[in-house]
C-alpha cells in the first residue's frame, strides 16, 4: 500500500520513486546532503536521488506474495 501524500524523504523509509528507468521501490538513506536509493535485495547498487527523480509516495505496507487484501 502506498501513501501518495507522503513524498518527503525519510531516513530508512521505503518509497516508490519515478526514475528515468521507470518506477522503482527503494529504501532511502541520507548521506551528507544527498539522498541515496538502496535496495534490500542483493545485486542492486545504491545510487543518488537526482533532480529528475520524483518520489511518488511512501510504502506503508506490503505483504507476502499471493496475499489478497480485502477492504
Amino acid at each position: 500500500m502506498l501513501n501518495p501524500d507522503a513524498t518527503d524523504p525519510r531516513e530508512g523509509a521505503v518509497f516508490v520513486i519515478r526514475t528515468d528507468s521507470g518506477l522503482v521501490v527503494k529504501r532511502l538513506r541520507r548521506e551528507g546532503d544527498t539522498w541515496t536509493m538502496t535496495s534490500d535485495a542483493p545485486g542492486w547498487e545504491p545510487r543518488p536521488v537526482t533532480g529528475q527523480d520524483r518520489i511518488i509516495g511512501h510504502v506503508v505496507w506490503f505483504g507476502p506474495e499471493g496475499v489478497i487484501v480485502q477492504e
